[in-house]
């Protein structure tokens, strides 16, 4: 084989295989002082013929040869390098003579039936390996007699898993409802070096609290599949089913140059490249994750292989949210599963590879919110948001329309208190004493005065001591005319001419017309 001798690795990409995978948290211990819950998860996977086909999962598959590449990568980090030797020659007895570091085998098999180890050699040497191998590894099921099988998913179909996880309920904060805590009783990831890897935040990924923002703090979730912290960044708004939510997108960072994540290092003196995650103590296999296809990942690893095509919206970890309830309306969470190839000091079978990242298969977990829950959302909260919005936007109008009304009403009265004072001030000083008297009242030897009391239709405005006509102000008719002090007269007056004098000496000299 090509690779065998140093060639890259040619890849085709085989499926969707489909399933339906139930969730379940199970053994729940509440504590109610603390206001947590602990549990187990318990996943379920059935496969869906009809969404497969014409794939069926007996299709066979060459992949590198993971229970072989478990036990060399395994001890070629933890065991002496003289004992090596002692692997390679242990190899034959464990998985018969192989010609390469691959393995061909049916695809249901790699992914729940499982490919069978045979442990039952009688020699010393593949015994102490098959030891190892117990101890290291989480994927194999125990048949008896020293055998067992090994797969991705098998020993965790429709098992508690051993992780026991801790989180906040939000009885007492609801901002903290599904917050990680703890995990197996200790309240640091234990499974990293130390730094900020080590400190549990976020949420188990299947709850968030309430009004999330978009920002790219407000989505932040612990992922037992490769035991880290993943942080959402917000990529702009989104809609599922005419619901409008927040989108946001996932990266795995880049351990190798960012300072907050070397952490995550495999050794102080060997970290990994961009957009990838080592998954060897998270799932007890030297395995390494990334996204699908190297997608946002190192180009080195790319071009290590032939055949990959990344593509962002079939490879990317995204979903959206919608921001109220803190519900996932779409996610699309996917993860890629490699492993290293390369030389393993005195293991023949090796000693030709060339360094590689090779892949070997990634999965899709799909979550569409349901019509049953967007039922439920609709009624419980979306309807509710709706009347809110509307209500908001008629309260708009309505106070926009008293303000107005009331700028209008306060002007209308200013204006009218102007006029108002303006007519006052016209008025003669001590006028009090006037008395407007009904024409049809008066005698006939005073009757023939009232037309000549009538002033011109422009009445008089004082202004400094001139006297100057009043476009409207009428002087009132009165029963008797007394003289005042300032006019003089040495000749009878006529009825007009004695109105007009008394009329000129009363707004002369301040003197004021009253009944005699």
């Amino acid at each position: 084989m090509e690779v065998q001798n140093g060639g890259k690795p040619v890849l085709q990409e085989i499926g969707p295989y489909r399933y339906i995978e139930w969730k379940e948290k199970v053994n729940l211990v509440d504590d109610i002082a603390d206001d947590t819950i602990t549990y187990s998860n318990l996943n379920t996977w059935y496969f869906l013929k009809e969404k497969s086909h014409p794939l069926t999962g007996d299709e066979m598959v060459t992949i590198p040869h993971l229970p072989l590449l478990s036990v060399l990568l395994v001890a070629e980090q933890d065991f002496p390098t003289p004992m090596l030797t002692i692997v390679n020659a242990a190899v034959p007895y464990i998985y018969g003579k192989l010609g390469s570091v691959f393995m061909t085998a049916k695809v249901k098999e790699l992914l729940f039936d499982g490919v069978l180890i045979d442990c039952t050699a009688k020699n010393i040497v593949p015994k102490a390996i098959c030891i190892a191998i117990k101890q290291n590894s989480k994927a194999l099921v125990k048949l008896g007699n020293n055998k067992y099988l090994f797969s991705f998913f098998g020993i965790r179909n429709a098992t508690a898993e051993e992780a026991r996880i801790t989180v906040k309920k939000g009885v007492q904060d609801v901002y903290s409802i599904g917050k990680v805590v703890a995990m197996n009783g200790n309240s640091e990831n234990v499974v990293w070096s130390g730094g900020e890897c080590r400190r549990f935040s976020g949420t188990d990924s299947t709850i968030f609290p309430p009004f999330r923002k978009p920002d790219n703090y407000s989505i932040v979730a612990f992922s037992p599949e490769i035991c880290r912290t993943m942080t959402g960044a917000f990529v702009g708004n989104g809609e599922y089913q005419g619901v409008r939510g927040y989108k946001y997108e996932v990266s795995l960072g880049d351990m190798k140059r960012n300072p907050g994540e070397m952490c995550f290092c495999p050794s102080p003196d060997r970290c990994l490249g961009k957009g990838t995650t080592d998954l060897t103590k998270c799932q007890g296999a030297p395995l390494i994750g990334s996204l699908p296809h190297f997608y946002d990942a190192e180009e080195d690893y790319l071009n290590g292989v032939v055949g990959l095509k990344p593509d962002k919206d079939s490879h990317e970890i995204t979903f959206i949210m919608e921001p109220i309830s803190g519900v996932p309306l779409l996610a699309r969470k996917r993860l890629q599963f490699n492993i290293h190839l390369h030389p393993v000091r005195f293991v023949n079978l090796t000693k030709k590879l060339t360094p590689t990242l090779v892949p070997i298969f990634w999965i899709e977990e799909n979550l569409d919110l349901g019509d049953e829950l967007m039922g439920f959302l609709e009624a419980n909260l979306l309807t509710n948001l709706r009347l809110v919005d509307v209500v908001k936007w008629m309260l708009i109008v309505v106070g926009a329309g008293v303000c107005v009304a009331g700028v209008v009403l306060y002007r209308m009265k200013k204006e009218a208190k102007k006029k108002t004072s303006s007519r006052e001030d016209l008025l003669p000083p001590g006028n009090d004493d006037v008395e407007v008297l009904d024409p049809s009242r008066l005698s006939s030897s005073t009757a023939s005065l009232v037309p000549s009391l009538v002033m011109p239709t422009a009445p008089v405005t004082r202004t400094g001591w001139d006297i100057m006509p009043s476009p409207s102000l009428q002087l009132p008719a009165v029963e008797t005319i007394r003289a005042s002090p300032g006019i003089s007269s040495s000749a009878p007056l006529e009825p007009r001419a004695r109105a007009s004098a008394e009329q000129h000496s009363r707004l002369s000299t301040g003197g004021r017309l009253r009944k005699f």
